[in-house]
């Protein structure tokens, strides 16, 4: 009875600190569709996933899909083997000053509202919705 306590308590601890690493900035959406097009030189810094970036007029905002395979890396950035996996950003506890190419990227558009980016270094990417998301955590 002690240990399925502890199994149950670290359960219970584990899910707690996931749903608080990813509070509001993770959701579950369809599948982006179609490639719109792609925007160079787009200055973003996704150093926590809280951020929104605005370009045109259009409000972005930061997210992880709860389904990955569902938001595969864009094949239009090259190399995909290179890159750092998604979210890599979001695991730092500290935000640091961006450095060289970290600030600036490429941005992917697809229909449906969806967007991938992918800083110029390819260190920092991050997936972005025009869904308003209100983050309940702050960087």
């Amino acid at each position: 009875m002690r240990r399925l306590r502890r199994i149950l308590a670290g359960a219970t601890i584990a899910l707690g600190l996931g749903v608080a690493m990813t509070g509001c900035a993770s959701t579950t959406v369809e599948a982006p569709g179609a490639q719109q097009s792609v925007v160079k030189d787009v200055e973003f810094y996704p150093a926590c996933g809280n951020e929104t970036l605005t370009l045109d007029g259009v409000t972005w905002y930061s997210f992880v899909p709860e389904d990955l395979e569902a938001f595969p890396t864009p094949l239009a950035l090259g190399n995909a083997d290179s890159w750092p996996s998604i979210g890599t950003s979001r695991s730092m506890h500290k935000v640091v000053p961006p450095g060289p190419g970290d600030d600036t990227g490429s941005l992917v558009v697809y229909d449906g509202g969806y967007a991938y980016f992918r800083s110029d270094n390819g260190a920092l990417t991050s997936w972005l919705t025009t869904e308003k998301i209100d983050y309940n955590f702050a960087c």
